[in-house]
Order: structure tokens, then sequence, then C-alpha cells
């Protein structure tokens, strides 16, 4: 970009909530504050972060860029969103894991899991669920330009006991010799 025209584009990384934190601003929206050095000397602006904005995308600041012939340009901050620990982006869907039981695979039954917005949602499994098949949560995906969500995909992984009983072994045993 022409530093003569008066923008230089900067940095700006949305990382996710820390533990006593609410929201992520990629998932929420909403305002940072961002202290940058002017031909003024340093200033305080404020920067509103759209919902469902992406890495890779590219924030204006108008009249906070350089200065240049026709006066003070804009400030353009490309925008980097910070891996989330539980959710991943995939366009406009979020994905994530849940672990269940063997035996909720095996017999159906509920998981419980928290949505972005920090909503908790009981999802149902059906017996003989396909671990390799994701359940959607329609709705509860990354805020689209052209309206409406995109969806939450949950992924269900089986969740194998570290240690088990005699009395557990016996059983799976029991199953394993009846061809389960």
């Amino acid at each position: 970009l022409d530093p003569a025209a008066g923008v230089i584009p900067e940095t700006l990384l949305l990382a996710p909530p820390a533990a006593d934190e609410s929201k992520h601003e990629a998932w929420h929206g909403g305002e940072r504050s961002l202290s940058v050095t002017g031909p003024d000397g340093g200033e305080s602006i404020n920067v509103k972060v759209p919902a469902g904005i992406k890495t890779g995308q590219k924030l204006r600041v108008r009249g906070k860029g350089q200065p240049g012939q026709a006066g003070r340009g804009d400030l353009f901050l490309k925008v980097t969103v910070a891996d989330h620990p539980v959710f991943r982006r995939a366009g406009d869907h979020v994905e994530m894991d849940v672990r269940v039981p063997l035996t909720t695979i095996a017999l159906g039954g509920t998981a419980e899991v928290e949505l972005p917005d920090g909503e908790v949602k009981i999802l149902k499994i059906r017996p003989g669920a396909d671990p390799t098949k994701r359940v959607r949560v329609q709705g509860q995906g990354f805020v689209r330009k052209s309206g409406g969500r995109g969806d939450l995909r949950v992924r269900i992984l089986v969740e194998a006991p570290e240690e088990i009983t005699e009395e557990q072994r016996a059983h799976l045993e029991a199953l394993r010799e009846s061809g389960l």
C-alpha cells in the first residue's frame, strides 16, 4: 500500500476469551480500543469488530492513517483470529468435539455441550450412532454476510475409560464373545 496515500496496514489479533471473559470478538463482534502512533503522537482509537469476522479480512478506520496529499488517510487493520481451545471454524460453521462413553454410542443417550454463545444444549445421540458422522445444531454457527448463521457441527468421540473394574471387564468380554 502507498504510504503517500496515508494508508499503512496494521494487524489486529482477535484471541479467544480469557477465563473471566464471556465472549470472543470474532463470534459476537464488539469494540476494541487500540493505541496507535499517528502524526500527532500516540492516540487511542476504538475499532468496531463485526460479528463473524475471519482471519485475513481487513477493517478500515477512516481518518486514522498517515497524512497524505488529501489529508489524513485511513488506517487498515488486517485481522487474525486466534484458534479457540474448543471450537474450530469451517467457513460459516463451527465445529467441536464431545466425548461420550461407549455405552452412550451403543445404547443412545445424551451429551451436554456448551454452544459458542455460552448456552448449554443437550444433544440426543441415537443408539448405534456413527462416530464418523457429525451431529448438526442448526443456526449456531457464525453470522453470514447474507443473513442467518452457519451451523454447529459436533463430532462424537468415544471416551474410553483408562481403568475398568473386574465386573466391567467381564461384561465387556461377554459383549465381545456375543459379537458386539
